[in-house]
């Protein structure tokens, strides 16, 4: 065994913030990314009416996370949507999208043609995929979508 000698001396490596490498991919997406998240887990069976059902999905689901990509469709800022409700973030289309909102909350999961406002008032079409994020005891505690 040769023994070769190192020219320069070799620190320790520093860590790697992947969260920090990860954040970067995402926000350069295309795509549009959504994160929602709820204060309590939520249990779909323990609402049997769809109208209750809706209400949960529209009022309790608060927008924690977009990207880039997001705002550039919406015409808004960060800032303007982050902390939105999804009710709110769609405001008078969210009843427009009453399909797809009940085959999400039905199937846990649904792609399909939502209409949103955009910041000017004009209307966004946008193909979507919304998925629940579920716990352990498999009640929702988020939503992740992309468009």
């Amino acid at each position: 065994m040769i023994d070769i000698p190192r020219l320069f001396k070799h620190d320790p490596l520093p860590e790697i913030d992947y969260r920090q490498i990860s954040s970067f991919f995402y926000d350069q997406l295309i795509d549009a990314f959504i994160f929602l998240t709820t204060d309590l887990p939520v249990d779909w069976n323990n609402y049997p009416q769809n109208s209750a059902r809706l209400k949960i999905l529209s009022d309790k689901f608060v927008i924690s996370k977009v990207n880039d990509a997001l705002t550039l469709q919406c015409g808004r800022n960060e800032k303007e949507i982050i902390g939105n409700t999804l009710g709110h973030f769609y405001g008078k289309y969210f009843r427009e999208n009453l399909d797809a909102w009940n085959n999400l909350i039905d199937h846990g999961e649904v792609f399909a043609e939502f209409t949103l406002l955009k910041k000017d008032g004009s209307p966004l079409w946008v193909e979507a995929s919304y998925r629940f994020v579920k716990d352990d005891l498999k009640r929702t505690i988020g939503i992740i979508a992309v468009q």
